[in-house]
Order: C-alpha cells, then sequence, then structure tokens
C-alpha cells in the first residue's frame, strides 16, 4: 500500500522519507550525496552520505549517532526527484 502526502508544491503525491541533510540540500542545492531504495510501500527511503558513514560505524542500524543524526522527516517522491537531480542520481524507478 502506497503512501501519499499532499505537498505545498506538487499537491497529491507519494511520500518519501528522507534525512535531514538532504531536506537542506532541497533548501539550498547542496549535493550531500543519496543513498536511496524504495521500501515494501513504495516509498523512497534515502540518506546523505553522512549519514551513510554513520550507519556503517553503528553496524548498519539507526542506533545512537546514526540515529541522533538522521533527523527523519517527509517530502513528497517530487521533490525528492530534485534532490535526486541536484546528487546526479540517475532517474528514479
Amino acid at each position: 500500500m502506497s503512501r501519499t502526502l499532499r505537498c505545498s508544491t506538487h499537491g497529491e503525491a507519494q511520500a518519501a522519507f528522507i534525512c535531514q541533510h538532504l531536506l537542506a540540500t532541497l533548501r539550498d542545492g547542496t549535493p550531500r550525496g543519496a543513498i536511496w531504495k524504495r521500501d515494501e510501500d513504495g516509498c523512497i527511503n534515502s540518506y546523505c552520505g553522512d549519514c551513510d558513514k554513520r550507519l556503517d560505524a553503528a553496524g548498519d542500524e539507526w542506533v545512537g549517532e546514526a540515529q541522533a543524526q538522521l533527523g527523519l522527516t517527509v517530502v513528497c517522491e517530487n521533490c525528492f526527484r530534485r534532490i535526486a537531480e541536484i546528487n546526479g542520481l540517475p532517474e528514479l524507478g
């Protein structure tokens, strides 16, 4: 089952879950690296390169510093497409 939200820019759209640092990318246009995948509901889950390093150091679990710095937030998939473009990601599937 997909999850949708109402975006002030794009209207009704699929949800994308991102770290606080990628939200900053959306605001300032600065690439921070982006690792992403779709979850079982078809939603994008993505985090920046620094969060990836913290996740690796935490044994691939969102605990401790990795969890504290994540700052999980939700944007629409269309907003995430802008983040992907800024970070040079290929077309999203």
